[in-house]
């Protein structure tokens, strides 16, 4: 469930972030939420959801572990220049593509 992962990689950022216990237990609870709701609104089976969540905790783990790797080959530096992304997107419904960029000034 992409849903389940999404959340379950957003309390694991902020596990890691902020590693404060009441921060760690809402931010899980809602992510458990995600997933019970998935579950119950028949959008999926266990399996999905648990999947997700192991991905999704996974990826978190993952990026924080890159993170010093990708600072030294990009060469990103806090001081010097603006953060920027672009992640590309696709909505399957519209059967469209497209391009979200944010900026850090």
């Amino acid at each position: 469930s992409g849903h389940t992962a999404t959340a379950f990689m957003g309390a694991e950022l902020i596990r890691l972030e902020y590693g404060n216990d009441w921060c760690t237990v809402g931010a899980y609870t809602v992510a458990c939420g995600v997933g019970f709701l998935r579950l119950y609104n028949n959008k999926h089976w266990l399996n999905d959801v648990l999947a997700g969540a192991g991905i999704g905790i996974l990826s978190a783990r993952i990026g924080y572990w890159m993170l010093p790797v990708w600072r030294h080959l990009f060469r990103w530096d806090r001081t010097k220049a603006p953060a920027m992304s672009a992640v590309p997107t696709y909505d399957a419904y519209t059967r469209s593509f497209g391009v979200a960029f944010a900026a850090q000034f």
